[in-house]
């Protein structure tokens, strides 16, 4: 009555040997002719990113008056553009009290 015992084969596994990656100095030479990158200024970002925000933001709003008014054909996109404009509030916000923080943190660094 009780079942036979099967033996378990092994697994056969046909693995072959790791390639080697391609020689160092090709690696380099691709790195080498990459072009250089441009110094930017963070002023010049910040005030760019602020902008968009901004325009993220005046693009929610409109959305929503739209939507108020009964302009709006799809409420989807009308929640997707509040939430966008949310979310980049949020990340913005975050990012300057990462900022502060840090220069809390250097301003009281003793020298």
């Amino acid at each position: 009555m009780g079942s036979p015992i099967v033996a378990i084969q092994p697994i056969q596994a046909n693995f072959r040997p790791i390639a080697p990656i391609g020689s160092l100095p090709s690696v380099m030479q691709t790195v080498q002719t990459a072009a250089p990158a441009t110094p930017v200024n963070f002023s010049d970002l910040l005030k760019k990113t602020l902008m968009n925000l901004n325009q993220i933001q005046v693009g929610a709003s409109h959305a929503m008056d739209e939507m108020a008014t009964g302009q709006a054909k799809n409420i989807h996109d009308v929640v997707l553009s509040v939430q966008e404009a949310n979310m980049s509030l949020q990340f913005a916000i975050q990012i300057r009290n990462d900022l502060l923080s840090a220069y809390n943190e250097i301003d009281q660094m003793q020298i």
